[in-house]
């Protein structure tokens, strides 16, 4: 049974970790999202500006 339990930490900590990254990655994803989202509303607003 120890390798199962030892299994069943590591597996855990890998949730842990997974769950983290998942995290930080959605905080970092809705920054660029944002920064992202407002260049391409300017790029957009330049071209309409452009076109006419």
């Amino acid at each position: 049974m120890p390798a199962a339990n030892a299994a069943g930490l590591v597996f855990n900590q890998a949730a842990k970790v997974l769950l983290a990254v998942v995290f930080v990655g959605n905080k970092c994803g809705a920054y660029i999202g944002k920064k992202t989202g407002a260049l391409v509303s300017l790029a957009a607003q330049g071209r309409i500006v452009v076109e006419h």
